[in-house]
């Protein structure tokens, strides 16, 4: 799972609040948040929404972590709302949008999915997180050559998403690409070393040594 993220990130991206989106609450929400710790982060999140609850960014990343703790229909209920809201500097409409359709694969509403990344890339065919988005996407749907192409779009985008190097894995994994899948795998390690994932990684790369 991600991004994460993201950002999945997650998984996400680092955006730049405006003063007044850039409330304690939320800050603490998205540090805690980038540190994996979803269920501390949906908590603070959710606390800063009750003091600004226009705030863009607070519901993405609410979303991205609720979607982290598998209560999708929360996290798609949350990012459809900030995608509905009047835009603030971040996150943009895209990222909204890839983040909303990470919810809905993991929900195995795959047209659905595809239809919110096509959306994505129309409006920002540099959208990391929707180049992620459909990696991920095409890694559930066993399409993983189009997986490796997405993903390594993405991480040429934004080289620190840890995710997209796992995904990346997974589908070198089931391409029966093992040095590719151990390069990425590595990186996965070296960025995201406490990660929930870390464990199976480390036992997919001791299978090929």
């Amino acid at each position: 799972m991600r991004h994460r993220t993201l950002s999945h990130g997650l998984l996400a991206g680092l955006f730049v609040f405006s003063g007044l989106a850039a409330g304690a609450d939320l800050r603490k929400g998205v540090g805690l948040y980038e540190a994996r710790k979803y269920r501390e982060a949906a908590a603070e999140l959710r606390t800063a929404l009750e003091e600004s609850p226009g705030s863009v960014a607070g519901r993405y990343y609410l979303g991205l972590a609720l979607m982290e703790l598998k209560e999708y229909d929360a996290a798609a209920e949350q990012l459809r709302l900030a995608g509905e809201q009047p835009p603030e500097e971040a996150p943009r409409s895209d990222q909204i949008k890839a983040g909303l359709a990470q919810v809905y694969t993991e929900q195995k509403r795959f047209d659905e999915a595809q239809g919110l990344i096509d959306e994505a890339l129309k409006e920002n065919d540099k959208s990391a997180e929707a180049h992620f988005a459909l990696g991920k996407l095409r890694v559930h749907r066993k399409d993983y050559a189009g997986a490796v192409t997405a993903l390594e779009r993405a991480i040429g985008l934004d080289p620190g998403n840890a995710y997209a190097y796992y995904h990346a894995g997974i589908a070198y994994s089931n391409m029966r690409r093992p040095d590719r899948m151990v390069n990425v795998f590595q990186v996965f390690l070296k960025l995201a070393p406490d990660a929930p994932e870390a464990d199976r990684v480390k036992s997919l790369l001791r299978s090929v040594r």
